[in-house]
């Protein structure tokens, strides 16, 4: 093992932020340097939350802070962490340590994930033979991927094509030709914003079934009441939270507060690290995603602690009626658990006099 990557591995076994962050900017003043040292102090941050020591709510914050000191952008560090996050998945492992490992370019095993989703089993094993043993240039991986791009995003497997990413055109499953031509015309006017609104309409049309669900209650709860972007001041920071029930299964019981956040696809998810916000501020936290993006499912259940649900809504399905609305089906793929909530005295500050006054 080389000399620099001994002193990556002690660095990581004895982290400092401060340290770290100067590691980094000190290898970006470089000509040439090991990318994946960067991506290694980086997913430590991530995974330690170390950018809580700056006062930042959110690793994303942190990224754009630390680009911006090492005169970078921010999608630099965002195409290493997902280069190194997708080859600990290929290795099936959770050990930063093995990111050194790395003998692949991070474009090489970008286009290698796309080969995965696109190209057929034989081709993809063939590919990552060669990727993970260092042996394939960019230029292979790039003209493999090209080959088996699809021409038209109803046929992508799940995923758009580049320059659709905005889209949810390559939302469904694999259906007969007159079923996909039938549901194009929905599912290419849906930008993320939109597919955003959905789940949320979802969310709050289906409160009193996920909810119940999640707790494991058998019976349909007394009192219940749901909000959107309600403001909870932690701290000096001024919090949203985008999705707070708050539950009462019957008078013997106290009140439980379930909170959901929503992410319309894997960059947001990667990106947008605010969820981290509300596992102090509720008894139950989930994470609301279209059903159909398994890459996001994942994505988050390797990426966030075992705690925190996993809400699925079927976008290609027919809404149903619900509280005399139109909406989408909401699945508990993974049943949050109830958590100590130390801070949750701020929501119910927010809410005193609508929730705390309930008499029956």
């Amino acid at each position: 093992m080389a000399a620099a990557e001994v002193n990556v591995i002690a660095e990581l076994k004895n982290p400092e932020l401060q340290t770290i962050e100067s590691r980094i900017v000190e290898l970006l003043q470089q000509d040439r340097y090991r990318w994946q040292e960067l991506a290694q102090l980086a997913l430590l941050v991530r995974r330690e939350r170390l950018y809580l020591k700056r006062g930042m709510q959110s690793f994303t914050a942190w990224i754009k802070g630390i680009a911006e000191a090492s005169g970078r952008q921010p999608s630099l560090f965002w195409r290493y962490l997902k280069a190194a996050v997708y080859y600990l998945r290929q290795v099936e492992s959770e050990d930063i340590e093995r990111i050194g490992e790395i003998k692949a370019a991070p474009e090489a095993l970008d286009r290698l994930e796309k080969i995965e989703r696109q190209a057929p089993r034989p081709v993809f094993e063939a590919m990552r033979e060669k990727v993970m043993a260092g042996e394939a240039t960019v230029l292979e991986c790039r003209q493999v991927e090209r080959q088996y791009r699809p021409e038209n995003a109803l046929s992508n497997r799940g995923r758009p094509i580049k320059g659709a990413e905005g889209d949810y055109a390559y939302l469904g499953q694999w259906r007969s030709v007159k079923e996909r031509e039938t549901l194009k015309a929905e599912a290419e006017s849906l930008s993320r914003e939109q597919v955003t609104q959905l789940l949320q309409h979802a969310v709050e049309a289906y409160v009193l079934t996920w909810s119940r669900d999640c707790a494991g209650a058998s019976y349909v709860a007394r009192n219940h009441a749901f909000y959107t972007n309600l403001k909870v001041l932690q701290g000096n920071q001024l919090q949203t939270l985008e999705s707070i029930a708050v539950v009462r299964w019957d008078l013997a019981q106290p009140k439980a507060v379930f909170a959901v956040a929503t992410k319309n696809c894997l960059a947001t998810f990667e990106q947008q690290q605010d969820w981290t916000v509300y596992l102090n501020l509720c008894h139950y936290f989930s994470l609301a995603i279209p059903k159909q993006d398994i890459a996001l499912q994942q994505a988050i259940r390797q990426q966030t602690p075992s705690h925190v649900g996993i809400l699925l809504i079927d976008l290609n399905t027919t809404p149903s009626e619900v509280t005399g609305e139109l909406s989408y089906v909401v699945e508990v793929a993974r049943k949050p658990r109830k958590a100590d909530a130390n801070a949750v005295g701020l929501v119910y500050e927010a809410l005193y006099d609508e929730v705390m006054t309930w008499k029956r």
